[in-house]
Parts: C-alpha cells; structure tokens; sequence
C-alpha cells in the first residue's frame, strides 16, 4: 500500500524502514517523536519515503541506535510457600499493547504470504519475542474468525487443482482409448461395406471377360470358317488350271 503526492511517495513505516535498512522500531520512534512527517490512512500509519531515506542517511555509520523496547509486564510473582519463600518470578512476555497496530497488520501481512518467522525477524529487525506475539495474536485471529487464512486457502486450492488435473489425465486417456477404439471399427466397418461391392465388381468383370471370350471365340471360329472356304477356292483354281496345261 502506497501513494504519490508530488514528488513524495507515501508508504507504511514496515515499508520505509525495509527500504532504508532501518531498525522498524527506530522508524516507529521517528513518528512518535515527529521528526519526520507522517499520516493516517485506513488505520495505517504512512510515511515520505524520501524524508526516510535521507534521514537514515545522515545516520553516523558507527552508531547503532538501540530502539525502547515496549513496556514489558512486570514479573508476576508467585505466592510464598509454605517456608516463606517466594517462588521465581514467571518469564516476562510481551504484552498486546507492545505491538503498534500498523506493525501487527504488516506482520499479518507477511504471516498471510507464508514468510517465515526467522525471515521476518532478519529482515525487519525486529525481536523474536514480538514476532512471536504477532504470530500467536494472528492464530488466534484465524481461529476465532472460522475462516482459512489465505496460506491454507492457497493450499487447497492448488490441491483441487491438482485433483482436477489427475481427473483431466484420466479423461484424456479415456478419450484417446475410445479413439483407438473408433478408428479399428470404423475400419472394419469399412472393410465389410466394401465387401458386398467387392464381390459385385468381381462378379461384373467376370462376366464381361466371358463375354470378351465368346466375342473371341466366335471371331476366330468365324476367321476360321473363312480361312476353309478360300483354301477350297484356291485347290478348285488350281485344279482347274493344272486340267487346263
């Protein structure tokens, strides 16, 4: 989330600190202290991200700024014993109000992308202990909302996706054996079409090669029946002619 006025680009303080390689907290305490100009839109926290860059430039590279820590609880002690001993204090922890609203909805965020915990402390600079608050509050966002977050959406979408595509697979293959299946039947269906026709067009030529012999047949008897007549014709000539002499 970001918008141009002028030359000015404004950005969440998350955004500006990432880009200026600065501590969040540190750009948190800039804000609060109003060093740098800042404004409110849709409960996020926004900031020039040119005013931030030049400021974290003017920082001394050798000091390292310590950001305050939030406030933490103070320890809870246990009751006394039976001896009248005080039992350990309980570990201090971070307290909801420790995590600045705009901080929490990057954080969330991050948590709804899949970053991992120890990405976003390296990368933030931010300590365990919030990150891990943030997490906790997050979940606890997620379960009381009944809803998946969009990590757990995104999963099982690309599971029906992948349903879906086994599905494909198999209809393909469904398709294509059918195919196959088509094709040898409609060959044979052709064969048996062609069939009866082979026979008549057989049979056709048949009959008109019988019809050719006969036609040949008679043709040479008749050649033949000729032949006879003038070979008579010829031995009458020359009988006669031989009388003759």
């Amino acid at each position: 989330m970001s918008e141009s006025i002028g030359n000015s680009e404004w950005v969440p303080v998350a955004e500006a600190a990432g880009a200026a390689r600065l501590p969040i907290r540190t750009a948190y305490n800039w804000v609060k202290g109003e060093s740098i100009e800042s404004r409110q839109r849709d409960g996020v926290t926004l900031v020039r991200l040119d005013e931030v860059m030049a400021k974290a430039s003017k920082r001394p590279e050798a000091a390292v700024e310590v950001s305050p820590l939030p406030a933490l609880p103070s320890p809870a002690r246990q009751p006394a014993d039976d001896a009248g001993i005080d039992a350990s204090p309980a570990p201090p922890s971070i307290s909801t109000a420790a995590l600045p609203t705009d901080l929490l909805a990057h954080l969330i965020g991050l948590f709804e992308q899949g970053m991992a915990l120890q990405t976003i402390v390296q990368e933030l600079h931010l300590l365990p202990e919030l990150v891990l608050e943030a997490k906790r509050q997050y979940d606890r966002l997620v379960a009381a909302s009944g809803q998946p977050s969009l990590l757990e959406q995104f999963n099982s979408i690309a599971q029906r996706l992948e349903g879906r595509m086994d599905q494909l697979e198999s209809r393909m293959a469904a398709i294509e054996h059918a195919q196959a299946a088509l094709t040898r039947n409609a060959a044979q269906e052709v064969c048996d079409a062609l069939s009866p026709w082979q026979s008549q067009v057989q049979k056709h030529l048949t009959e008109r090669l019988d019809q050719r012999q006969q036609q040949l047949e008679s043709a040479i008897s008749n050649v033949s029946e000729s032949l006879s007549r003038h070979r008579v014709f010829v031995c009458d000539l020359l009988s006669q002619h031989f009388r003759s002499v």
